[in-house]
């Protein structure tokens, strides 16, 4: 999911028309605000600022996750990970 967010705030900076216009510089505003919210904690208690910091947060936090599983089933193999942490929570653990 966080790729396909960066995916789209390339696509409406792209697009031609005052509607995606207007969508990619709603964009620009949260991750700046979200940007701002991160860097100074005192704003976070704005809660549109709270809000955005932590939507990026947990979304840079998806993207990172991905990318260690991806290492791991380079490193390793898909067979060879370790799935008993799942302690059965989904149906394929």
């Amino acid at each position: 999911m966080p790729l396909l967010l960066l995916l789209m705030l390339v696509a409406s900076a792209i697009a031609a028309g005052p509607f995606y216009r207007a969508i990619f510089w709603f964009q620009v505003l949260f991750y700046v605000s979200a940007t701002f919210g991160m860097l100074s904690p005192s704003t976070k208690k704005f809660k549109p600022i709270g809000i955005a910091s932590t939507f990026v947060m947990l979304n840079a936090a998806a993207a990172l996750a991905f990318y260690n599983l991806l290492q791991d089933v380079k490193r390793y193999g898909f067979s060879e990970l370790n799935l008993s942490a799942c302690d059965g929570l989904l149906p394929a653990c």
